[in-house]
């Protein structure tokens, strides 16, 4: 039967029999254990929330998307009750994947495998591929088998769901053409306006204390499926709610800066990919997999969790002592030495941002007696999404249009040009003294204006 949860955003929310079962796995169990902001909790105490918390979030959000499309749509668009439980599935395990202390785990990978990776030229591990492969040791289980037998969901069921976590259409035959747009409400890669996104910017602000004015209800009275310019059915929203489209992008900048990307956040997340590479190097390994492979292994990564600091912190390994010290550093605050923070001017180019970082990168190799660390803070309102946003008129509900008008400073507050903001900060993992401090921040003062 249903299952009901009592949510801090949505108070009753129900969620189908299917979800409910999947829920009481002990793989999907595992999400009570990760932190949605990783390590922003150590800046922010009441952003203890996890995953957990925010994939039920985001299933229920799905259902009242579907309910809102059928309602405000076309009869021929109609989205039946397989597909809105498979949309909901695809909702309630889209960050399934997710490592220890969620996106830093994809950070720390990235680095730990750098050289084979640059060998391989292949891509960095995603938490998405995590979620498929998870997903499937879930639909092995027999209760979950049953559960989706009862809703009549097969094999080509069970990839929709997989291509939905995905965004886009791989090897299902579910959707048919005209029904593309069922890929937009849970990753939305046309425009970035979707339901995880509209949970994870309503969940984070509220659990930051942090006011995001953006209101997701708006957008759900206002969405409808039409065949817009290109010739594809899309979902678009009316003019009217187009302020509060920009106030979700807008709303997600200011969290990325205020909140995601805080100073403090940064520096922590640093040292703790360096506690973590540094185990890695020493021979730590998880369950007889080393760290930074165990996403390889879906067994072994289903009972991994934030635990794993405290695994390092409290083993009796004297191989882990580096790495148990620089824990150590951070459970008392004792953080890397900020020394400089660069400004450079012409962020809004990408070409000059890729080389104001490359030209702080080198002067940071200058200096690697000091053992200097760069770490970036950049706020963004990514303009190739916002250009996908379709629109409709009141007075006409079949015909949508790209909307023109963001960057006009006239009817929005900030011109989009001006919702850009990049910040380098310079930090010395050694404590330095007053003159070295002085003569490497004048080195860095001659690259940048800057602000000490």
């Amino acid at each position: 039967m249903d299952k009901i949860f009592n949510d801090c955003l949505y108070g009753q929310i129900r969620v189908p029999a299917v979800c409910a079962t999947i829920i009481d796995t002990s793989c999907f169990q595992r999400l009570r254990n990760i932190k949605q902001l990783g390590v922003g909790y150590y800046v922010y105490p009441s952003a203890c929330h996890n995953r957990f918390e925010h994939c039920l979030g985001v299933c229920y959000l799905t259902g009242q998307m579907v309910e809102a499309l059928n309602k405000n749509s076309p009869e021929s668009l109609f989205i039946d009750k397989q597909k809105k439980i498979c949309l909901q599935i695809a909702a309630l395990c889209h960050d399934l994947g997710h490592g220890p202390f969620s996106h830093l785990w994809e950070v720390f990978v990235k680095e730990a495998n750098e050289e084979s990776l640059e060998k391989a030229k292949t891509e960095s591990w995603k938490h998405e591929r995590s979620s498929s492969e998870l997903l499937d040791l879930i639909f092995k289980e027999e209760k979950v088998l049953n559960a989706l037998t009862k809703e009549n969901l097969n094999d080509e069921h069970k990839q929709f769901i997989k291509d939905l976590i995905l965004g886009k259409r791989t090897s299902s035959n579910i959707v048919h053409d005209g029904h593309e747009f069922l890929f937009e409400i849970i990753n939305n890669q046309l425009n970035g306006i979707d339901v995880d996104k509209w949970d994870y910017l309503s969940r984070d602000g509220y659990m930051m204390n942090l006011k995001v004015l953006f209101d997701y209800r708006r957008l759900l009275e206002n969405a409808r499926i039409i065949k817009a310019e290109d010739d594809k059915y899309h979902i678009c929203y009316r003019d009217k709610v187009a302020m509060n489209i920009y106030l979700m992008y807008r709303g997600r900048a200011e969290l990325h800066y205020v909140g995601y990307q805080h100073r403090v956040v940064r520096i922590i997340e640093r040292m703790l990919v360096d506690a973590l590479i540094i185990a890695n190097k020493n021979g730590y390994t998880f369950l007889g997999c080393k760290l930074s492979k165990a996403q390889d292994n879906p067994e072994v990564f289903a009972k991994m969790t934030d635990n794993i600091l405290y695994d390092i912190l409290y083993s009796s390994d004297e191989m882990l002592k580096d790495a148990q010290e620089l824990l150590q550093r951070i459970q008392t605050r004792d953080f890397y030495k900020h020394v400089v923070t660069c400004l450079p001017e012409n962020y809004a180019v990408k070409e000059e941002k890729d080389d104001a970082e490359e030209k702080v990168c080198k002067k940071c190799k200058d200096y690697r007696n000091l053992d200097l660390v760069m770490v970036k803070v950049e706020m963004n309102i990514p303009e190739e999404l916002i250009k996908n946003v379709y629109i409709y008129q009141k007075t006409d509900l079949n015909n949508a249009t790209l909307y023109k008008h963001w960057p006009n400073a006239s009817v929005f507050p900030l011109d989009m040009k001006k919702m850009k903001h990049l910040q380098l900060y310079i930090y010395a993992k050694k404590q330095l003294d007053d003159a070295t401090l002085k003569n490497v921040s004048k080195e860095f003062l001659d690259l940048f204006p800057v602000v000490e």
